[in-house]
């Protein structure tokens, strides 16, 4: 279509006067809407936890980076974990009085 033959389709379109809704018929819309029935959704276990996992990252993050950090602490000293935990078991848990 050229532009002559645009300009003309609108003119007349601005000529005429928009259609008007039958009587009623926002009253009809309303009544419509509030019939129908909607089914709440479902959510899904995997929507109830989705909020969690960035902190559980994090969490765990942390906790991997303390162990590592304790690995580390414990590997420059010539005692193992397990010695000294018992170490502390014997001082804590038997210790006589």
């Amino acid at each position: 279509m050229n532009d002559a033959k645009i300009k003309k389709l609108f003119r007349a379109a601005q000529l005429k006067t928009a259609p008007e809704p039958p009587f009623g018929f926002s009253r009809t819309i309303v009544a419509s809407i509030q019939r129908e029935t909607r089914e709440p959704s479902a959510i899904s276990i995997f929507d109830l936890l989705n909020p969690l996992f960035p902190k559980v990252a994090a969490a765990s993050l942390i906790i991997v980076g303390a162990c590592l950090a304790s690995d580390l602490l414990m590997a420059g000293k010539d005692s193992s974990l397990s010695t000294g935990f018992v170490q502390i078991t014997e001082q804590w848990l038997f210790a006589t009085n």
